[in-house]
C-alpha cells in the first residue's frame, strides 16, 4: 500500500512553485487582493445603491475570481510538469465553478435541514439560521475540497469527471482538510472583523481595515490555490499509477 502524501511535502513544493514564477504569483495576488476590496466595498455602499452592489458582486464572482483562480491553477500546474500546459476554455471552468458551488451548498443545505429541526424544537428556539450555518458548513467544505479537484482538471484540459474527483482524495480527506484550515482561519476572521468594524465611526480607520483584509483574504487565497493545484497534481500521479493495468484476452489462432 503507498505511503499517505505529507502535508509538509505539499507545503514545499507550493513555495517551489511559487518561488519560480514570483512575478506572475504576486500579479494574480495583487489581482485578488483588488477584488476582495471591490466585494468588500460594495457592502459599504448605501441602500439606494443595491443594484450597483449587486452588479459588482455578479461581476466578481462570475467572472473576475473564476478568471484568476483559474490562471493560478493553470501556472501552478504548468510548472508543475515541467511544460506550458493547455489552458481549459474559460466556459467549462466557470460552469464547474458554478456547479461545485451549487452541489455543496444543495447538499450541505439538505443534510442540515432536519438536525437544525429537531434543535430549534427540542433544544433552543432561537437563531435557527446560525445554527443550521454550523452544521452546513463543514459539510459544504468537505465536500468542495473532494469534489473540488474538477477544477484544476479543467484549468488545463485534463479529463475529468465528480466520481473522477472524489476517488482521487480517498484516503486524503483528514491531510486536505488540515491543509486548507489556513484559508478557513483566515476567511472567518475576515468575516468577524468586517462586523466589528461597521460599529466604527471613523471612516478611516474603516478604510484602513478593510484595506488590511483584504490584502490578508486575497494573499491567501492565491497561496492556497497554488497547494491545492499541488495536491491535485501529486493525486492524479498517485491515482493514475494505483489504477491496475486493463486485462486483455490472449489472442487464439482462428480454425478453419
Amino acid at each position: 500500500m503507498a505511503q499517505p502524501i505529507k502535508i509538509c511535502s505539499i507545503f514545499k513544493a507550493s513555495r517551489s512553485i511559487y518561488n519560480k514564477e514570483k512575478r506572475r504569483f504576486l500579479l494574480f495576488i495583487l489581482s485578488a487582493v483588488t477584488f476582495d476590496l471591490l466585494a468588500t466595498l460594495a457592502t459599504q455602499l448605501p441602500d439606494e445603491y443595491i443594484p450597483l452592489q449587486l452588479l459588482i458582486s455578479f461581476s466578481l464572482g462570475l467572472f473576475a475570481y473564476p478568471w484568476v483562480y483559474q490562471q493560478t491553477m493553470h501556472c501552478s500546474l504548468s510548472i508543475l510538469r515541467g511544460r506550458k500546459e493547455v489552458l481549459g476554455k474559460a466556459w467549462k471552468f466557470l460552469l464547474g465553478w458554478i456547479a461545485l458551488a451549487a452541489i455543496s451548498n444543495i447538499i450541505g443545505l439538505s443534510i442540515s435541514v432536519f438536525p437544525t429541526t429537531i434543535w430549534t424544537t427540542l433544544v433552543n428556539k432561537h437563531n435557527p439560521i446560525i445554527v443550521g450555518a454550523l452544521i452546513k458548513f463543514p459539510i459544504s467544505f468537505f465536500l468542495l475540497v473532494r469534489l473540488g479537484f474538477i477544477l484544476p482538471a479543467i484549468a488545463v484540459d485534463d479529463p475529468y469527471d465528480y466520481s473522477l474527483a472524489w476517488r482521487m482524495g480517498k484516503n486524503h480527506s483528514f491531510r486536505l482538510v488540515i491543509s486548507a484550515l489556513p484559508f478557513i482561519f483566515v476567511s472567518v476572521t475576515a468575516l468577524v472583523l468586517m462586523e466589528l468594524i461597521e460599529t466604527n465611526k471613523s471612516a478611516m480607520s474603516v478604510y484602513s481595515w478593510i484595506m488590511a483584509i483584504s490584502i490578508i483574504t486575497g494573499t491567501t487565497s492565491i497561496l492556497s490555490i497554488i497547494g491545492y493545484s499541488t495536491w491535485y497534481e501529486k493525486l492524479r500521479i498517485r491515482y493514475e499509477t494505483i489504477q491496475p493495468a486493463p486485462t486483455t484476452e490472449p489472442l487464439t489462432e482462428s480454425q478453419d
